[in-house]
């Protein structure tokens, strides 16, 4: 009997790993699982060619501050949970045009940690010149890559 038990506790024990390996290997990464890093630039230009590949940019101006060339574009890359502090460029409440340069759906918050009152989805590649037609303009506050924080209808 007790050759038996140690036999059955040998193979249980070797299943054990071999679970447990296989559940290790199937893990999923960081990066599946939590936003990249979020990165800011603060500079000046006009246009929607101002915004660099793979970023979204939040414009001072409507139309892309096509009528004040001078005039600040806020470049984000990643979910801002604060547009108003300084590790987010200080930009909270001060875009009146968007672009979205991205292969990523931006979530953009009229109110800052992603709040509910008001919410614009927008789509890859997607340009907005005048946000004051979706009453947001000098108003967005927070911004999401996240699926889990994509606004909700």
């Amino acid at each position: 009997m007790g050759n038996a038990r140690r036999t059955l506790a040998a193979s249980a024990a070797s299943a054990f790993l071999a679970i447990g390996a296989l559940a290790a290997s199937a893990a999923p990464v960081a990066a599946d699982i939590g936003p990249g890093p979020s990165t800011y630039e603060k500079k000046t230009g006009s246009g929607p060619e101002a915004c660099p590949e793979d970023r979204y940019c939040l414009y001072d101006e409507p139309h892309f501050n096509r009528a004040k060339p001078t005039a600040t574009i806020w470049v984000y890359k990643g979910t801002q949970r604060n547009l108003h502090s300084a590790e987010s460029g200080a930009g909270g409440d001060q875009a009146q045009s968007i672009y979205n340069n991205t292969d990523d759906t931006i979530s953009v918050y009229r109110d800052w940690l992603y709040s509910t009152t008001q919410c614009l989805l927008l789509p890859p590649f997607s340009v907005h010149s005048d946000l004051s037609m979706y009453y947001i303009e000098n108003a967005i506050s927070s911004t999401s890559t996240l699926p889990a924080l994509q606004c909700r209808n």
